[in-house]
């Protein structure tokens, strides 16, 4: 963005106006397409971010880059562009200012007068008041400060004169434009306001009430005034800071008026950025001198404004509303108005809004209320400021007072704004009411309300305990209402903090004060649930509600600031140690199994009440998860392995403790709990223990009585619960073999033996001899079976089963066998063998075809092995064979004189030198179809070597090859 400042142009601007129109209509249009597809942010948000991004900018720039005036308040300066040489407000007012260019106030100073500077900016070019230096925030103040105690006349008895038209007698902003002897309130020198004024001098009898009549101002006081209240200063009827469209304000202390403290200059208003400001003291001034109306607003936007933001100013001491938007003409409209992140205190309304006779007006604007809203407000005290106090109507003070809002043309939101000790929340007008404004166009809800016993919702009906009346208005149906103590309600009235200039001081007080009464209602949960135990366990156990008394004492005198991690954990152990009492109690037989479970439930429920403290104060708490875990399971094997004793009951303990296993995390009242319960329980345990008696009988059952291979496992039976231990521990004693073994355990502590014996194992298979397994034989094989207790014997020949084969029967066929022995006692021996017949192993040269040869067969043994006299090369598709690739059938042998042999190999039917699954699936189909091998797949297929037909021989051939793999390297 430019900030060269901006030229009047006074000639032809018709001219250049039509001239550059098509060029306009057209960025206009652009740009309207740009902003609608911008990430769907509404035009309001972006004039919104567009006034603060421009101040981000301009703010932070030097008076190099953008024209800057300074003001001082001993400035004398005509020009006031040099910050060593400023000029004074009274200057700064004579000045027109442009976009792009600023005022700024010296820190530290007191001004006293108004801002009415003659403003012509745009909106891509805003104008910008702000501040240099350092220091507080500079004050435009409306006050003039007698400094002459002589010039009190005494009027008649009790009552003093002052003439105000003698500024001879002041310091401050002296005689003003506007209404200087309308006087709103006066001051004394420690800041107290003294706003009481009355219609008639007559009125005038509590001290320091007040009259104003012509230029004289009559006060109640037994004694000359400013001997008892010091310097006092009096605010006459002046709008302090008139706005004008396209600018902005920034860190300015707005004080000190009987009217308005910051007001609209223009009729027309549009494109005001107010922020980091104070608006104080203000107001009181009457408006009707026939119906005697005083009023006064900290800011004010009367009849129209467009885009408009408050923000991060303090607004204190206003006798109607910090911050209103209102009018009654048939041009009354505001569009696009926020006012968040302020804090208002001790204002009579924090926020006013009044819409009467809207219709359509100029400026292409839609009259009426739309997009308004505030929100993220702190307001303190709401009615309960000097304003109130000396207002005769007093039945309107609210957060949000609207007096006509009109129909069908009303939109705006308040929500998520925090009230603080508010004397109403609403109040509302009977024309928005019978119209269902309230109810359908405007949004109240999720603001946080702190409220007194006599605060009450809207127009004085309804109360903390009688919220009803909201859901009439459908407000604040998700907003969050807390009832004050009288000692809160004085934490809320710090008068320091009040009084602060401090924006964060303040917002961070009270967002800590919300803190502590966060906490404060957890600590109040805590007490009212030991509260509840003790009521309702007061005969139970003796001495258990001193305990809980001191306990419950102990939480009272804590407090956010003292209540740390070792307090936490020391309430939370003294808490579950009362399960120590009840277990007693329980040892005495004074209560039942079911109440001492009830109770020791009802004592966790005390400990994890503390969770939400934790987590209000932000401290760490957790615990190891795998720890409680083992706890609880040796919890619930102790439970589990004592259900005989009739302690069924305590399995709804074991059940709470396992809730605590499914928690992502763990506490330390979950430690605490599942660490002591398992001492409890040792304890119950041990009483019903001494009351078991014990008479149960073991016997020993075996997983089988017949003849097995396999191990025999002897375990220990009975209905009592037992221990082992010996066996590491285990009530089964697996045999391996056939003996004998002695198991040593306990019965609630009691030992015994018992000897299991077993003698039916056979884990010997049988034997078979003449034949090994895996072995490839050219010759006929004889195997022998030998077992004492054999049951059976099979012979798969070549995949056919025979069960008739007898030991010691001779084997000659050539095929693929596997010879299985089983005994009685199921075990088994299987060998598997070959036979194939011998075969020459030379290769056969013949027809110009080599066969024989073997799968894996390498050029190099090929050569060794072949006897061809003349210089030869092997061809593979015409390519010639590397020197280390393997032969296969169908490759050509060239010798050097042009002789050519086709290489076969035995049973080789796809061509890729090796026998495997794949030539077998092949020549399975050949056999089953005879069509799909050619001449040399069937040279191949004869792996036999018999010349014969192919048939199944050739195939088992194959099967056996595969599986020897002869011939391999």
């Amino acid at each position: 963005m430019s900030y060269r400042r901006k030229v009047k142009r006074r000639v032809n601007k018709k001219k250049i106006f039509f001239k550059v129109l098509p060029s306009i209509i057209l960025l206009l249009v652009i740009s309207f397409f740009i902003i609608q597809n911008r990430n769907n942010v509404s035009i309001h948000e972006q004039k919104i971010e567009r006034m603060q991004q421009f101040d981000e900018e301009i703010s932070n720039l030097d008076d190099t880059e953008v024209k800057t005036y300074y003001v001082s308040s001993n400035g004398t300066s005509t020009d006031g562009t040099d910050i060593n040489n400023p000029m004074s407000l009274k200057e700064a007012n004579k000045k027109t200012y442009y976009g792009n260019e600023r005022v700024l106030f010296k820190c530290g100073d007191t001004f006293y007068g108004t801002i009415n500077f003659n403003v012509e900016a745009s909106e891509e070019e805003m104008f910008y008041i702000g501040s240099y230096g350092q220091g507080e925030k500079p004050i435009i103040s409306g006050a003039n400060i007698l400094i002459n105690r002589d010039a009190w006349e005494l009027d008649e008895e009790g009552i003093y004169k002052l003439d105000l038209s003698n500024y001879s007698n002041f310091e401050g902003i002296g005689k003003t434009y506007w209404d200087p002897y309308n006087i709103g309130f006066i001051a004394d020198e420690q800041g107290n306001i003294y706003g009481e004024r009355k219609s008639s001098k007559e009125e005038l009898e509590e001290e320091y009430q007040f009259y104003c009549e012509n230029n004289y101002f009559y006060l109640k006081s037994e004694k000359n005034p400013t001997d008892v209240l010091g310097k006092i200063k009096f605010v006459a009827r002046n709008c302090l800071v008139n706005v004008s469209s396209n600018t902005i304000l920034d860190g300015i202390d707005v004080q000190y008026t009987g009217v308005h403290g910051i007001y609209k200059k223009d009729d027309y208003i549009t494109n005001v950025y107010i922020h980091d400001c104070i608006i104080q003291n203000i107001g009181g001034s009457v408006q009707n001198n026939t119906t005697f109306t005083r009023y006064g607003n900290g800011i004010e936007f009367w009849n129209q404004g467009k885009n408009i933001l408050i923000e991060n100013c303090i607004i204190r001491n206003i006798y109607d509303a910090g911050f209103t938007f209102q009018g009654n003409s048939v041009t009354t409209g505001f569009e696009n108005i926020i006012a968040r992140n302020n804090i208002f205190i001790n204002c009579t309304y924090s926020s006013e809004i009044t819409c009467r006779n809207a219709s359509l007006g100029e400026n292409s604007i839609e009259i009426g209320i739309s997009n308004c809203n505030i929100s993220n407000n702190i307001s303190i005290n709401q009615g309960r400021g000097w304003g109130y106090e000396v207002r005769p109507d007093k039945y309107a003070a609210s957060e949000l007072v609207t007096w006509t809002l009109p129909k069908d043309k009303t939109d705006f939101v308040i929500d998520n704004n925090t009230y603080f000790n508010s004397r109403n929340i609403r109040y509302y007008s009977s024309t928005e009411k019978n119209n269902n404004i309230l109810k359908n166009d405007v949004g109240v809800d999720n603001n946080t309300m702190y409220l007194s016993k006599a605060t009450t919702l809207i127009n004085s009906k309804g109360n903390y305990q009688d919220r009803s009346i909201l859901a009439e208005y459908n407000q604040d149906q998700n907003s969050t209402f807390r009832l004050l103590s009288d000692s809160e309600i004085e934490q809320i009235s710090n008068p320091e903090i009040l009084s602060s200039n401090d924006y964060n001081e303040i917002k961070t007080y009270y967002e800590n004060l919300e803190k502590e009464f966060k906490y404060t209602d957890i600590r109040n949960e805590i007490i009212s649930k030991y509260k509840e135990f003790s009521t309702n366990n007061q005969e139970s156990i003796n001495g258990l509600n001193s305990k809980i008394q001191k306990i419950q004492n102990d939480i009272e005198q804590t407090t956010r600031a003292t209540m740390t991690q070792n307090k936490l954990q020391e309430l939370i152990d003294n808490t579950y140690l009362l399960g120590t009492d009840v277990v007693a109690a329980y040892t005495k037989q004074t209560i039942t199994k079911q109440e001492l479970v009830e109770l020791i439930k009802q004592i966790n429920t005390l400990g994890q009440a503390y969770d939400n403290a934790y987590e209000e104060l932000g401290i760490q708490n957790k615990s190891n998860k795998q720890e409680i875990n083992t706890t609880i399971q040796t919890l619930e094997s102790k439970v589990n392995s004592n259900l005989d004793l009739d302690i069924s009951e305590l399995v709804e303990l074991v059940n709470t403790c396992k809730d605590i296993q499914n928690k992502e995390n763990t506490t330390y009242a979950d430690y605490k709990f599942c660490t002591l319960l398992s001492n409890w329980i040792d304890e119950i345990i041990t009483i019903c223990t001494d009351q078991y008696i014990i008479n149960n009988p073991v016997s020993i059952k075996y997983t089988t009585r017949e003849l097995t291979n396999e191990d025999v496992v002897a375990t220990i039976e009975t209905n009592a619960q037992i221990e082992v231990t010996n066996n590491s521990n285990s009530k089964e004693y697996v045999f391996t073999k056939n003996g004998e073994f002695t198991f040593e355990y306990t019965i609630k502590g009691k030992p015994f033996k018992v000897v299991a014996i077993v003698n039916n194992i056979d884990k010997t298979a049988p034997r078979i001899d003449g034949v090994e397994n895996e072995k490839l034989y050219t010759t006929s094989v004889r195997p022998i079976i030998t077992d004492d207790n054999l049951l059976s014997v099979e012979l798969i020949a070549n995949g056919q089963v025979d069960n008739e084969f007898k030991s010691n029967t001779s084997i000659s066929e050539e095929g693929i066998y596997k010879l299985t022995a089983t005994d009685k006692a199921g075990n088994k021996t299987s060998v598997s063998f070959q036979i194939m017949e011998q075969t020459d192993e030379d290769y056969i040269i013949t027809d110009e075809i080599i066969k024989n040869i073997t799968t894996n067969t390498t050029q190099k043994e090929f050569e060794d092995k072949v006897n061809i006299k003349l210089d030869y090369e092997i061809y593979r598709n015409d390519q010639k064979l590397e020197e280390d690739a393997i032969i296969a059938t169908g490759d050509i042998l060239r010798t050097e004189n042009g002789q050519e042999y086709t290489l076969i190999v035995a049973g080789d039917v796809n061509k890729d030198g090796i026998v495997n699954i794949r030539d077998i699936v092949q020549m399975r189909k050949y056999l089953l179809t005879r069509d799909n091998f050619d001449d040399i797949s069937k040279l191949a297929a004869d792996s036999n070597m018999d010349g014969k037909t192919i048939s199944i021989k050739d195939l088992i051939r194959m099967r056996i090859i595969t599986l020897t793999q002869v011939g391999q390297s």
